[in-house]
């Protein structure tokens, strides 16, 4: 399996950077935030938001989030997150933007991410960041 992993890095790698070497792993964690509306503006304040709070909370590099997924709610429609998060430095990660599936019990104007990040075996745990009353989606997480 440990030979996977530099495989797996190197293939996350893009442009013409160089490959991890093999003291690095791909770690995943979970971002989430709501927005006060749905418009572009208040899309890319959530996001920046987020993705501040996410270094801030962690010692990270911006270039070592590889891949970010996110997810919106149905009604958040006027603004993908992934140009907020060039903008807000992410401009190594590959995006992708998914429609979150409705439920019953969904949050108002959601946005979830889920990144794929370089990290350093051994390197502390990277947190995941809840804002704006998110921290009910996941009860079961201390964040203090």
């Amino acid at each position: 399996m440990d030979d996977i992993e530099p495989l797996m890095l190197s293939t996350l790698m893009s442009g013409n950077q160089a490959a991890p070497s093999g003291n690095s792993v791909a770690v995943a964690v979970r971002l989430a935030t709501t927005c006060r509306e749905d418009s572009a503006k208040a899309i890319a304040d959530a996001v920046t938001e987020l993705v501040r709070t996410f270094h801030a909370r962690n010692d990270i590099r911006p270039s070592a989030v590889r891949i970010a997924v996110f997810t919106a709610t149905h009604d958040l429609r006027t603004a993908k997150p992934a140009g907020a998060a060039r903008e807000a430095g992410w401009t190594s990660a590959q995006f992708l933007c998914l429609a979150e599936m409705p439920t019953d019990s969904d949050l108002p104007r959601c946005l979830r991410a889920l990144l794929i990040v370089d990290r350093l075996r051994g390197a502390e745990t990277l947190r995941s960041v809840y804002l704006n009353g998110t921290q009910s989606l996941r009860p079961d997480l201390n964040f203090d």
